[in-house]
């Protein structure tokens, strides 16, 4: 259960860090820059109304903005060696050249797995006669009401 939540943590942090720099996000931090400075050219004695309005207005634009920008990204994460060290599973060594050979194996390419939930087994998304490798990289979506982030991963692929 542990692994699952840091998993869960990676994949929203992931999730969050490219929504907030995708276009929806940073007009919605327009937004709230835009409404701040509408709010602080209010004088005390203006109508509060006003003022209530217009915070409401900032925060629903900048809600939905920054919701519709987590729905819309799908960022791909390149796997680091600390993310390696971290994994549960030991990993093949890290060799993308096509057709190259390490120790015996021919190199089969790269393959994507499904989507599924962080932390959950993803089995071997490798064609027929090719055997899972290194993990190489991850892609990240958000999806469903209350939203839930959804992984799938991308390993080397290695000839049997």
């Amino acid at each position: 259960m542990p692994d699952q939540t840091a998993s869960m943590i990676e994949a929203w942090t992931a999730v969050f860090k490219y929504a907030v720099t995708s276009p929806l996000g940073i007009i919605g931090l327009i937004v709230l820059v835009a409404g701040s400075v509408v709010i602080a050219l209010f004088r005390s004695e203006d109508n509060p109304r006003t003022k209530l309005y217009v915070v409401t207005m900032m925060f629903l634009f900048f809600g939905v903005l920054v919701t519709v920008a987590v729905y819309q990204v799908q960022p791909t994460v390149p796997v680091t060696d600390e993310m390696l060290a971290s994994a549960s599973t030991p990993a093949a060594p890290r060799v993308r050249s096509a057709g190259s050979q390490l120790s015996g194996k021919v190199d089969c390419g790269t393959a994507w797995t499904g989507w599924v939930e962080p932390g959950a087994s993803v089995g071997d998304p490798c064609p027929s006669g090719c055997a899972r490798g290194a993990e190489l990289a991850r892609r990240f979506q958000v999806v469903g009401f209350p939203p839930q982030p959804q992984v799938k991963y991308k390993f080397q692929c290695w000839r049997k």
